[in-house]
């Protein structure tokens, strides 16, 4: 993966974009294509061949088939890209133009880490703190390749379901 990719899936917070259903370059987007082409011809299928008793399935076929749709068009291009802005970012973050401002691709790499900027902040849900925190750390450690390794496969919405506005 290269620096850009990287930097792509990886916010200066974070909380890994790659892994949030309306980036543009993310996993879901990606899983959800790939799953549209394996379904081709299928609903056909199903239409000729389901006997009266289970046609509702077309009906569910049809809703997972436009959900997939919906998951495929995911359009954000992550915060990086347009300064913390973007259909998935918290109304109001700073952490984008923060890190731009402290010449810093992540604020575990900043030399102000932590500076108690995110904590004394209340657009941010405790549990997003706490990520923030976490992840800053990590990558502090290990580095973002690494992190980004750790994180990939993980959805960065577990347990942010008391988020602020987005």
């Amino acid at each position: 993966m290269t620096k850009e990719q990287l930097l792509d899936r990886v916010p200066p917070c974070g909380l890994v974009c790659y892994t949030c259903p309306g980036f543009k370059d993310g996993a879901i987007k990606a899983h959800s294509e790939a799953l549209l082409k394996l379904n081709e011809g299928f609903r056909e299928f199903l239409d000729k061949h389901l006997s009266e008793e289970y046609r509702y399935v077309l009906k569910e076929h049809d809703q997972y088939i436009a959900k997939l749709k919906k998951d495929s068009g995911a359009a954000c291009p992550g915060c990086r890209k347009i300064d913390g802005k973007g259909p998935g970012c918290i109304k109001g973050c700073f952490i984008s133009a923060c890190a731009k401002e402290h010449d810093v691709d992540f604020c575990g790499e900043c030399g102000e880490f932590p500076c108690g900027k995110v904590e004394k902040s209340d657009l941010y849900s405790e549990i997003a703190k706490k990520d923030f925190y976490a992840g800053s750390l990590l990558i502090k450690q290990y580095g973002a390749e690494k992190f980004f390794e750790m994180k990939k496969d993980t959805s960065h919405y577990i347990g942010h379901a008391e988020h602020t506005e987005v």
